[in-house]
């Protein structure tokens, strides 16, 4: 799947779904919103006043920060889930920025933190979005997603070994092009897990503070 083919295909997915995707979030990621007591008050905590949270989706994330006194902005690229945003939660549009994650469109250290949830397995580049985050924040970067787990371990494993790909084509029929077709509850995917996001922290030059291992889906 080329570039442009998948971040349109992210794009539409959650445009025509922007509804569903948010009642589908509270219904099928309920575990989500229990890790959420845990990680939202380390973010509020640590992450200064004023706050970027990227792929805003809904603004579920960020009506959490808003109510606790942030002046936290988010920044989407569906116009279908901003909306959302501002007719369920009643953020204001001042608030919601729509753009691309991999060219943020503020200067740099124009915010005090920033921070992406469950979201970057959707971007095309998360290593470019990464950078975007690092170079617009002053403190802290904040990241949440799923961990890969034994899967990443067995598949860096069979790499490693030349057999991963051969494998994967007996088994499926066609190479591992790392992108993944949208389901019901999940749209358009690219391979990315929470483990990947440390080394690119840290060939930023970046210090990590803190990580959390809590439980998923």
């Amino acid at each position: 799947m080329e570039e442009s083919t998948f971040k349109n295909e992210v794009q539409r997915h959650f445009g025509e779904r922007a509804d569903r995707d948010d009642q589908d979030t509270e219904t099928c990621h309920q575990q989500d919103f229990a890790n959420f007591k845990i990680n939202i008050p380390y973010l509020i905590q640590h992450g200064g006043e004023r706050v970027l949270e990227v792929a805003t989706g809904t603004g579920i994330i960020l009506e959490m920060l808003l109510k606790a006194g942030k002046d936290a902005y988010g920044v989407d690229f569906s116009n279908g889930l901003l909306k959302v945003a501002k007719t369920k939660r009643g953020i204001a549009k001042e608030r919601l920025l729509c753009g691309d994650a991999e060219k943020l469109a503020f200067t740099d250290q124009s915010f005090d933190s920033t921070c992406v949830f469950r979201s970057l397995h959707h971007m095309e580049s998360p290593q470019r979005v990464l950078r975007e985050m690092i170079r617009c924040a002053r403190k802290n970067v904040f990241v949440y997603d799923s961990a890969g787990e034994w899967r990443r371990l067995v598949k860096q494993t069979l790499v490693r070994v030349g057999l991963y790909q051969p494998l994967y084509a007996f088994l499926r029929g066609q190479p591992d092009t790392g992108y993944r077709q949208a389901t019901e509850t999940e749209g358009p995917v690219k391979v990315f897990y929470a483990e990947d996001v440390i080394p690119i922290l840290k060939r930023s030059g970046l210090r990590i503070v803190k990580t959390m291992n809590l439980r998923s889906n």
